[in-house]
């Protein structure tokens, strides 16, 4: 014998519980996900909080400087020169000496000793800084020679007019400066004279000695058009690359510089016209969420190690139960299946004995139904397959008829051991699906045969609400053990009552029920509802099915009512009366009305009378509707409204068959079928000469382009009249506007 394969469901349960473990997993993951989120935003923050910081100790510099710049502008010697009319003479010379020894070098005490500045004095073209005084080629050469900032370039900036400047420049020895002039107002608009104070690296580096940078950090000035004023403050020189300033200035931006990541951050200044930018090295926030990152996965492996070794415990612990069951029904004669686990050998297993026991109890019970095994031991044994005991001496049969055809799928069974069990208060009861029903057994005491009616109707309510859909029962009446069979097909002919006495009820044996042999449908009844469908009169066709119905089925079960036979002759009476009528129909209207409708078919199809009775009703209203219809279509003056709708609407363009069916409220294909019978031509035909006629009217009176004349005839362009125009009347508008010209 082939051997289970016992270890599947001991690596199922360790998957099992291995699946449990991702459940924290992917929370932690999560969580270390968030953590590097939440790390990076942290240390953007502290960078920006403090490139601010740098920025306000710039501004306060910077501020500095313009007080520096205000104060020599407002100085009373400065000014006397600088508004001097005339050529300068030996007082002004003094006053020079005055400026340069005494008041620029008093300036110069209270300076920065890197900030040196210089006064341009436009009236002599002259450059004073402290201690003395020279032409501008020679102030040049002291200052600026040699330097990335030229000459003309130099005199053009002192004598702009813009409020103030700030320039890069490269100094001769190659250091970054920053040169920043103010102009001194003038007269007429040009300015007398400018302030200019030089600015260079390590006067920066100073007034950033108290910002505490992360290592690497750079920091660089930028303008307002991005070009870099100071770069490069730092640990290393580094060139910008582009968009980076205009991407910093949004929270930030990551750049690649030099085969290096840094966080780029922008902070504008509040003072001057430009930006501190910093570059912040990414190597220290890489290597942290590195760690951070090995960290995570080092928990994560040791959780599932740890995870995977007590998985593995206890599935093999809990595994031993089930080893031994196996085992056992190993012995058995249930073959072992090919596929699957212990579970599905279990499964198997119980099922193969309990097919056994449900086909034999099945079998035998179907045999007593049927009446071929009527022995009382056999009906003893199929109550002792269902586990009754001490037996009663009589037995009534109870039938289940569900709204759909059966059951659907396994409800059959499931159903059947449902209502067993609600029956088993009025006695021992076996139920089976039995030609797409549940035939129930009961066996129960003499006394107690009353109540079965009331017993199966419940459990038919029962099912109902269980399956969600409409039952039909019935019962027939008790008898002993050998009259099984004869109560069965007394619960079958109940059961076929519903036909009379409706669906979703229960339904008892009487045999005094449809004693009636008497038939109420007369040959002039037959020919008075033909003779009123082929009129199509609703009302007495309608009227005759309510007088055959009342005269041969009355509302109450009683035992003056029809026979089950007579009710199906009256129904053959009724469909074969409506079949002649669609026939005389066909004929009259040359349509196949009978082959859509089929009336046979329409009535077979329903289980009940009212349901009968409804679709009888609504075939009538049906026939009368298709009757009317055609004798409306064959009005005389159809042909005329259709006409005269064309001659009043054929300027529009929409104009159909169609849309003048719909204006008639006739089908449009039965619209040009009779137009066509009646004129011997198509509608379509008489909307275009319509048309050409409108057209050749205007043409013939009007000068209008052959385009306006197309829309007031309702066609599409003068492309569609031309072609129109030529079909019927052989030649263009455009010809016969000419010979009408020619004609008057």
């Amino acid at each position: 014998m082939k051997a289970v394969r016992s270890r599947t469901v001991l690596v199922s349960w360790f998957l099992s519980f291995l699946i449990l473990l991702a459940l924290p997993t992917v929370i932690f993951l999560a969580g270390h996900l968030r953590t590097e989120r939440v790390l990076q935003e942290e240390i953007r923050r502290a960078n920006l909080a403090v490139l601010h910081q740098a920025r306000q100790a710039l501004d306060a510099a910077m501020e500095d400087v313009r007080r520096l710049c205000f104060g020599i502008s407002l100085n009373r010697n400065l000014q006397a020169v600088l508004y001097q009319q005339g050529a300068m003479d030996s007082s002004t010379r003094y006053r020079l000496w005055q400026i340069v020894d005494k008041d620029l070098n008093s300036y110069a005490a209270v300076t920065d000793p890197g900030r040196r500045f210089y006064v341009y004095v436009a009236a002599g073209d002259l450059v004073l800084q402290p201690g003395s005084y020279h032409r501008t080629e020679t102030a040049y050469e002291d200052f600026h020679g040699g330097s990335s900032l030229g000459h003309e370039e130099w005199l053009r900036l002192l004598r702009a007019t813009s409020p103030r400047t700030a320039v890069s420049i490269r100094s001769r020895t190659g250091g970054q400066e920053i040169l920043y002039l103010q102009p001194i107002a003038g007269e007429s608009g040009r300015p007398a004279g400018s302030v200019g104070v030089v600015l260079d690296e390590t006067v920066v580096s100073r007034i950033l000695d108290g910002v505490d940078w992360m290592p690497g950090a750079v920091l660089m000035i930028l303008d307002a058009a991005g070009n870099v004023l100071l770069g490069g403050i730092g640990p290393e020189r580094v060139e910008l690359p582009d968009g980076v300033a205009e991407a910093a200035r949004h929270g930030g931006t990551r750049v690649r510089v030099g085969g290096r990541d840094f966080l780029a951050l922008s902070d504008r200044s509040s003072v001057m016209d430009w930006d501190c930018l910093s570059l912040v090295p990414m190597e220290r926030l890489k290597a942290t969420m590195r760690a951070l990152r090995w960290f995570s996965v080092a928990c994560i492996l040791l959780d599932l190690l740890l995870g995977a070794v007590l998985s593995f415990s206890l599935a093999k612990r809990n595994y031993g139960p089930l080893r031994r069951l196996v085992e056992g029904l190993k012995d058995s004669s249930v073959p072992v299946p090919a596929e699957g686990n212990e579970y599905a050998f279990i499964e198997k297993a119980f099922h193969a004995a309990k097919a056994g026991n449900d086909e034999v109890r099945c079998a035998l019970l179907r045999n007593v139904l049927h009446g071929t095994a009527s022995d009382p031991l056999l009906v003893r044994r199929a109550f002792a397959e269902q586990g009754g005991q001490r037996l009663h001496p009589s037995y009534s049969v109870a039938l289940f008829l569900p709204g759909a055809a059966a059951f659907p799928g396994q409800k059959a069974e499931a159903a059947a051991g449902r209502a067993a069990g609600l029956l088993s208060a009025a006695g021992h009861a076996v139920c089976v699906a039995l030609d797409g029903q549940l035939a129930c057994l009961v066996n129960h005491p003499t006394a107690a045969a009353e109540g079965i009616p009331s017993a199966a109707d419940s459990c038919r309510l029962a099912l109902e609400r269980d399956w969600e859909t409409t039952v039909t029962s019935a019962n027939g009446s008790a008898v002993a053990a050998e009259g099984i069979a004869r109560s069965y097909q007394e619960a079958q002919a109940a059961l076929e009552y519903r036909l009379l006495l409706g669906a979703g009820r229960h339904i008892a044996h009487d045999p005094s029920r449809g004693r009636s042999r008497l038939h109420r449908f007369s040959l002039e009844t037959e020919r008075r509802l033909v003779n009123a469908l082929m009129a199509g009169d609703l009302s007495e066709a309608l009227g005759l099915l309510d007088g055959v119905f009342r005269d041969n089925l009355p509302r109450q079960d009683t035992a003056d009512g029809p026979s089950l036979d007579l009710v199906k002759c009256l129904l053959f009476d009724l469909v074969n009366a409506t079949g002649k009528a669609l026939e005389g129909i066909d004929r009259t209207y040359r349509s196949d009305l009978r082959e859509r409708l089929d009336p046979m078919k329409a009535v077979m199809r329903h289980d009940t009378m009212d349901a009968v009775r409804t679709a009888l009703d609504g075939m009538f209203t049906g026939i009368c509707a298709f009757v009317e219809e055609r004798k409306r279509s064959h009005k005389p003056d159809l042909r005329e409204a259709a006409e005269r709708h064309v001659r009043e609407s054929f300027g529009d363009v929409n104009l159909s068959n169609r849309t003048i069916a719909e204006r008639l409220r006739v089908n449009p294909s039965y619209l040009s079928r009779y137009y066509k019978e009646q004129a011997g031509e198509g509608l379509s035909e008489f909307v275009a000469r319509t048309r050409i006629d409108a057209a050749k009217r205007i043409l013939t009176e009007t000068d209008l382009p052959l385009g306006e004349v197309a829309r007031r005839v309702g066609l599409s362009g003068d492309v569609a009249l031309i072609k129109l125009f030529k079909r019927l009347e052989g030649i263009t508008p455009g010809r016969f506007q000419k010979e009408s010209g020619l004609r008057r």
